[in-house]
């Protein structure tokens, strides 16, 4: 299946922009004469007009549903590669029942349908990913022969690699040109990252790969999805590699780290990560100071008993995670292992989820649930005990429930996320009897105008996760200050209270 040429619908959605422009042209052009020029803008002194659905290309099709819903869309205005020959191509859309991401030698997008028939031609002028709901495929032009690797296949009616027409996705396009990745390709989903690559090959070092600088995006329409472009992001670099989640102190960076990539320094990370580093990696962030030398053995002390008021906390925070209504539900008798605390600090500043800074408390054996972290930069650091954080592609339920990776921290180790890294994970305290108490440091860049107060989360039924995802507010047990006020209160009442009773 690829696009005719007799017709095509162009849209023209620049970033920053709100509403995309569409018009439907002739092959040379010229408006169409079934719709002429239209668009999705509103014009002042007028309702809000919604575009026609594309229902001619010839005459013969406005009784033809078949040909009607070849209709596909195209962008107008090429976006281009800073750098010819390399760089990602990366499209948030809401698409139809297939999908294009062209790269090409030609500006013009007419002049790229009407080469890419062709076959010899073709091979010099675009190099094609073609998305559908069951396969993935890179090929020279839009000839679905003219394959240069193998496809990949998924399984109809699932939550695939591919697309789900009217399911909104980042679909992305990898070109490298230089040293051992030259001519290498690369295909993912929803974060730009070498964990999420679906499809990969390498067309060579040719000399035309250098003139690949543009992008086009097409989809088809289908008979009831009508593809929506949320923007169209250009990436200067290619996808070679991640750099590694854990974070080494400039001090203990060392050659075999940058050689295998074992640790990073925070110099590699984005502004945001190193403000955060730079509040939190000092030896004074600790839980155990002069004036509180037993903070964490209290809190140890108010995990177990059920007078405390961790104990309670946590009592009453059990099953916020699950799929029971609580309303439904009888009182708790016992903490469920999903649950932890929130201890803020500080203000909400407007720049993060929530409070930037929070103190978490992973009783041993506890866990968080698969969760996001709405597209945020983070940074963790251990400040007692250890936890292990598993981390996944996307939130998928059915079949994303394999880690890709899992990484242990303990005590003084650092790691970090951000928007295209590291997004999905789950936090274990597998020790069967220390607590581990964190801090996680949360921002948005001054360039992200999606401020996301909430996580998602998958859901679970008996310890196992769902398909089916939920929303928490990233909200506060207590503040820090008045946390460890009132728990320092009751664990120096309860040591005196023991140390009466051992006089008697």
């Amino acid at each position: 299946m690829y696009p005719s040429i007799n017709a095509y619908v162009g849209f023209e959605h620049e970033i920053g922009s709100s509403t995309p422009t569409y018009e439907l042209h002739e092959t040379n052009g010229t408006p169409h004469p079934a719709n002429g020029n239209w668009s999705a803008s509103v014009p002042k002194g007028t309702t809000k007009y919604e575009p026609p659905t594309l229902t001619s290309f010839d005459d013969s099709i406005d009784n033809d549903p078949e040909k009607a819903a070849r209709a596909f869309m195209i962008t107008k205005k090429a976006r281009k590669l800073p750098i010819g020959g390399q760089g990602v191509a990366a499209v948030e859309i809401t698409p139809g029942q297939v999908l294009w991401i062209v790269l090409s030698t030609q500006a013009d997008p007419q002049k790229v349908l009407e080469d890419s028939k062709d076959e010899y031609l073709a091979k010099d002028v675009c190099i094609v990913l073609q998305i559908t709901e069951d396969c993935a495929k890179l090929t020279n032009g839009f000839d679905l022969h003219s394959a240069i690797t193998e496809e990949i296949r998924a399984v109809r009616g699932t939550s695939s690699d591919h697309l789900v027409p009217g399911t909104k996705d980042i679909f992305w396009l990898s070109l490298s040109k230089d040293g051992k990745q030259a001519g290498e390709l690369r295909y993912g989903r929803t974060y730009r990252s070498t964990t999420c690559t679906l499809l990969m090959t390498n067309v060579g070092n040719k000399e035309w790969v250098e003139k690949l600088q543009y992008v086009h995006v097409l989809s088809l329409q289908g008979s009831a999805k009508k593809p929506i472009i949320s923007r169209i992001l250009i990436d200067r670099y290619p996808v070679v590699y991640d750099l590694p989640p854990v974070i080494a102190d400039n001090n203990e960076l060392t050659l075999l780290d940058i050689d295998i990539n074992s640790r990073t320094s925070i110099a590699n990370l984005h502004p945001v990560c190193q403000r955060l580093y730079g509040n939190i990696a000092g030896p004074a962030i600790k839980v155990n100071d002069h004036d509180f030398p037993d903070f964490t053995d209290a809190i140890e002390w108010g995990i177990k008993e059920p007078t405390s008021m961790i104990y309670k906390k946590l009592l009453k925070k059990s099953g916020e995670f699950s799929d029971e209504d609580p309303n439904s539900v009888a009182p708790r008798k016992e903490v469920d292992k999903t649950t932890y605390l929130r201890v803020t600090l500080g203000m909400d500043e407007g720049r993060s989820p929530g409070i930037p800074y929070v103190m978490e408390i992973w009783p041993a054996g506890h866990q968080s649930p698969i969760h996001n972290h709405g597209d945020a930069y983070a940074v963790i650091k251990v400040l007692h005990g250890e936890i292990h954080s598993r981390y996944f592609k996307t939130l998928d339920g059915e079949k994303n429930v394999i880690p890709y990776r899992v990484e242990k921290f303990r005590a003084g180790n650092v790691t970090w996320m951000d928007p295209e890294h590291y997004q999905v994970h789950q936090l274990q305290n597998r020790h069967k009897y220390q607590v581990c108490v964190t801090i996680q440091c949360y921002g948005y860049s001054k360039d992200q105008d999606q401020h996301h107060e909430q996580f998602t989360y998958l859901k679970e039924k008996e310890g196992r996760p769902m398909k089916d995802t939920g929303d928490f507010t990233p909200d506060s047990d207590w503040a820090f200050h008045v946390f460890r006020r009132e728990l320092k209160a009751e664990w120096e009442a309860w040591k005196a209270k023991h140390k009466q009773e051992e006089l008697l």
